[in-house]
């Protein structure tokens, strides 16, 4: 008996077509659904490509412990790889995290510390790397590191890739860690520099779970501006509408963020023919339940 590797579970996911919210019968829209790898998101992919790699490096081994800061789903991700590979974790998050994404991360044996105030990513980077600088445990930065964008450089974009059989037009992501964006976008733009890599942000003031508005003050030094060829603006109104259209129309229990995304794949449907349009539905919409976002 050969037992199958927990990594394996992680990647390949499927790409469904999205018919009834296409709104064209002459372009596709294709939803990416991330949703699907074991800790329910995309970020299973960041969590074990870096940890492979600072393993690669010596820079961590079992025992150690491991700290994210994170608005969920990369703590969930870290958390769940470290209780099966022998670490310890500790998730920093802004204290208004939906109350989901706290139990799940707590029940995983991650210590979990929250912070609070204005710009709550950048106080949980900052708490992080003090963390770190103590010696407390090894920070996995998905937001400088170059790491976090090769995870989706060397899976995810290869997936699309070969899903589309290169006939992938457009490429839809929201602006998080922006790591998915960039890697992915990189990939493409190398097979093909005419793909329109398209990055969803919300908009100023407001908020929607797991996208930002590019105006935080937190580095992101993975961002390369030139790899996006437009930025849409997606209210909390409009993610929340898709999203539920998402779940009833398509039969897919999404995040907020994927509605967000599949709100701007769907006005891309609507502007020209012949678009073959994927988004990433980067989540599950079980942690989301306790915002009201489904009632």
């Amino acid at each position: 008996m050969s037992p199958i590797s927990d990594q394996s579970f992680i990647g390949n996911t499927a790409l469904v077509q999205l018919r009834t919210l296409s709104c064209s019968q002459a372009s596709l829209l294709m939803a990416k659904m991330e949703c699907d790898n074991p800790s329910g998101s995309i970020k299973d992919r960041v969590a074990r490509h870096m940890i492979n790699q600072a393993e690669a490096r010596g820079d961590i081994s079992a025992g150690d412990t491991l700290i994210s800061a994170t608005s969920g789903n990369s703590g969930i991700a870290i958390a769940m790889a470290s209780c099966r590979r022998g670490y310890k974790s500790i998730s920093v998050v802004p204290n208004d995290i939906p109350t989901e994404m706290s139990i799940f991360i707590k029940s995983l044996g991650a210590d979990l510390m929250t912070v609070s105030g204005a710009d709550p990513i950048r106080r949980s980077r900052d708490l992080a790397f003090e963390l770190a600088e103590k010696g407390v445990g090894y920070y996995l930065d998905e937001y400088t590191h170059v790491d976090s964008l090769n995870a989706h450089y060397l899976t995810t974009a290869p997936e699309i890739w070969d899903d589309t059989d290169g006939k992938v037009t457009h490429f839809v992501s929201a602006a998080g860690s922006l790591a998915t964006l960039m890697g992915v976008g990189a990939f493409l733009k190398e097979k093909d520099p005419n793909i329109q890599v398209i990055g969803v942000k919300s908009t100023e003031e407001t908020y929607i779970p797991g996208i930002t508005s590019l105006s935080n003050s937190y580095e992101r030094s993975i961002y390369q501006p030139g790899l996006v060829d437009e930025w849409f603006e997606v209210s909390p109104e409009l993610a929340a509408n898709t999203t539920r259209k998402l779940s009833q129309d398509e039969g897919i229990f999404a995040g907020l963020s994927s509605g967000a995304t599949v709100a701007i794949g769907s006005r891309l449907c609507r502007q020209a023919e012949e678009r073959n349009i994927v988004c990433v539905i980067c989540d599950r919409g079980d942690r989301y339940l306790s915002t009201g976002a489904y009632d």
